[in-house]
């Protein structure tokens, strides 16, 4: 579908790239206008492929943010000749407990629970063989010249988006800036594709600005 056309969407999901781009700040900014939907027709969906990405992206930064902390506390140990007991004490109010998978899980998932967003099953809803022929045949969002391979997570999300937006008979509004993404939605009868959250918004609300 092209960007312009003016549809009524019944339902949003945002790529990770995008929630990357926000800095997973859920409660400031453009994320938390995602507010607005819950309790409201439009449903906020998810698919467990981009979840899963913004898990092991969100899990990364908790672990690089505790390896500098770490070494924070080392150095004001070493350099500053601050005590251990007192050392010890702040390592303890900086520490949160579970690892880091589990610690950005319950973060999305309080998340999802504020907006009234759900994540969908990939194997409920993408079409396998669909997603044979895109491949061996190079359509989108497999693209020519790249490693096919790694669009993979990318068309199952489109394909179980497309999926679920056919069982429950809704136009979907997806936010990316991936080009596969754009170039798939150019073909699809359900989702539409923008290049960022705020004309996602405007998409809903048409004469307010966002």
């Amino acid at each position: 579908m092209e960007e312009d056309i003016e549809l009524d969407y019944g339902a949003i999901t945002i790529d990770n790239a995008s929630l990357k781009g926000e800095g997973y700040r859920f409660y400031e900014g453009i994320l938390k206008q995602m507010r607005q939907f819950k309790d409201s027709p439009v449903q906020v969906i998810q698919t467990d492929i981009v979840h899963n990405e913004a898990i092991k992206h969100i899990g990364q930064e908790i672990s690089n943010t505790r390896s500098s902390i770490d070494r924070a506390l080392r150095s004001a140990n070493k350099q500053l000749k601050i005590k251990t007991a007192q050392i010890d004490q702040a390592r303890e109010l900086l520490s949160v407990e579970g690892d880091e998978s589990e610690i950005a899980e319950k973060r999305l998932q309080k998340y999802y629970e504020w907006i009234d967003g759900k994540v969908i099953s990939s194997s409920d809803y993408a079409d396998l063989s669909l997603l044979m022929e895109l491949y061996f045949e190079t359509e989108a969002p497999f693209e020519t010249g790249k490693d096919k391979k790694n669009e993979f997570p990318d068309a199952i999300a489109l394909l179980s988006v497309e999926g679920w937006a056919e069982d429950n008979d809704l136009n979907v509004i997806a936010v990316s800036q991936d080009k596969g993404w754009s170039n798939y939605s150019e073909n699809s009868e359900r989702i539409t594709v923008v290049s960022s959250l705020s004309a996602a918004l405007e998409k809903f609300q048409p004469h307010n600005e966002v």
